[in-house]
């Protein structure tokens, strides 16, 4: 799992024995590499209504049918009659998704697959009881403020997405908090977990690059120049990873935490390569 640990309420807590006195972890980053093959490796975890995938970038939720993860799970789970019927998989409800994951994103998903399961998590997402936290590489070297464990961004923004030149967007903004944690820097990049206590669109990205931090391979909060020097260095994806989950699922009752099997290879590649100073060029701002 990739916090150092989760208090009852769902939000992480600082593990001593791999933090420093400033809230950096001792050894850059720690956080185990995981990269999923959706129709060999199947759920991630499941139970009866419903089921958790990890997602890999470049793959929409349900804007591509015969393509997108819906169908792959669905393909998955129709093919494995043991595992459908232990699930309590209705083929007449199908699976569907009570959140939302952007295409260029990785990581944790949760899916429900019985139209009981389906309502109780949507519920649990629309009172905003879910904690989701995330893994992404911001450009520059990001800190929190002395003494804290974490640090907070607070712009309003609208609901409509901005662009990088506007990332607050038009029309009427509201109040939308992220808490960021730094976990390992590198010459040129910030590794860090964040949660965005609520719930706008492109809110981690819009707010990193409203703090001059943007999330490292965003071609639309990043620059141009940013981006074409990444792909020369052969890393062309978003550095945003669902790092885990935290709610209360379908007959329990208390809050679990579904978690993805770690950070994206490509990710983890890029900090060692900048930690290492293998990199070329003059350290490109995002």
């Amino acid at each position: 799992m990739p916090w150092p640990g989760i208090r009852k309420s769902g939000r992480p807590t600082l593990d001593r024995r791999k933090y420093d006195g400033t809230g950096r972890l001792k050894h850059p980053c720690p956080l185990p590499a995981g990269d999923p093959d959706l129709l060999r490796e199947g759920p991630l975890k499941w139970g009866r209504g419903w089921l958790a995938v990890s997602k890999p970038t470049g793959i929409s939720l349900h804007n591509d049918p015969g393509h997108d993860l819906l169908s792959a799970m669905a393909q998955y789970v129709e093919t494995h009659g043991e595992l459908a019927e232990a699930m309590g998989y209705d083929a007449g409800f199908g699976i569907h998704l009570p959140h939302r994951l952007d295409k260029e994103t990785s990581g944790i998903v949760i899916m429900a697959c019985a139209e009981a399961a389906h309502r109780w998590i949507s519920r649990q997402f629309e009172e905003k009881r879910v904690v989701k936290e995330y893994n992404a590489i911001v450009h520059g070297d990001l800190a929190i403020p002395q003494g804290a464990l974490w640090g907070e961004w607070a712009w309003p923004l609208s609901k409509t997405a901005g662009g990088r030149s506007n990332p607050a967007g038009t029309g009427k903004k509201v109040h939308c908090l992220t808490r960021y944690r730094s976990l390992c820097h590198s010459p040129r990049y910030t590794l860090i977990a964040c949660e965005p206590v609520t719930g706008r669109m492109h809110q981690i990205r819009r707010h990193a690059r409203m703090a001059g931090h943007a999330v490292v391979g965003d071609a639309r909060y990043g620059t141009p120049q940013s981006i074409r020097h990444l792909k020369s260095m052969g890393f062309s994806r978003l550095a945003l990873h669902a790092a885990s989950i935290t709610l209360v699922l379908p007959e329990t009752a208390s809050p679990a935490t579904l978690a993805s099997p770690g950070l994206p290879v490509e990710m983890i590649r890029l900090m060692e390569q900048d930690l290492a100073g293998k990199q070329a060029g003059d350290g490109v701002i995002g």
